[in-house]
């Protein structure tokens, strides 16, 4: 899983994919998720998969639903005109964090540079405001281990 996600409109990427599903005759929901090579500056292929995922939650923050486009779908509703697409980021932070310090040790990243990553609207896995308790005690435990490993 991803430490900081950040998802944008990209027509490269947008023709890819849809090359790739027209290639294979993939037809409903699909998921395909690419990442820029820095040896080449190409987009590459990180996977494909054929069913709701981590990643369409960063999607709905961006302003596409697609459980809702599914669903109005499999129902015979009208569905929605697309109205817009923006910017999202989904931070896992104890990870994060970890990443942050192993690079900072390894002189690849400062915590100048990561803390500057942030300055954004973050979005959390799996985290809901009306059910708080999973993500807050997964984030204690993992919060754990980093201080036993650090001190």
């Amino acid at each position: 899983m991803a430490t900081y996600h950040r998802v944008d409109h990209n027509p490269e990427a947008i023709e890819l994919g849809r090359r790739l599903y027209a290639s294979v005759g993939l037809r409903g929901l699909a998921c395909v998720e690419f990442k820029r090579d820095a040896r080449d500056g190409q987009l590459k292929i990180i996977e494909v998969n054929h069913r709701f995922t981590l990643g369409h939650e960063i999607v709905r923050h961006a302003g596409v639903d697609y459980a809702m486009l599914a669903y109005d779908r499999l129902a015979g509703r009208a569905t929605a005109p697309f109205t817009g697409y923006r910017s999202a980021t989904m931070w896992n932070p104890v990870e994060d964090l970890q990443t942050m310090l192993r690079r900072r040790a390894a002189g690849t990243l400062t915590a100048g540079e990561w803390a500057r990553s942030l300055h954004c609207r973050q979005h959390f896995p799996l985290f809901a405001w009306d059910d708080p308790m999973p993500s807050l005690h997964s984030w204690a435990r993992k919060a754990r281990s980093l201080a036993s490993r650090v001190i």
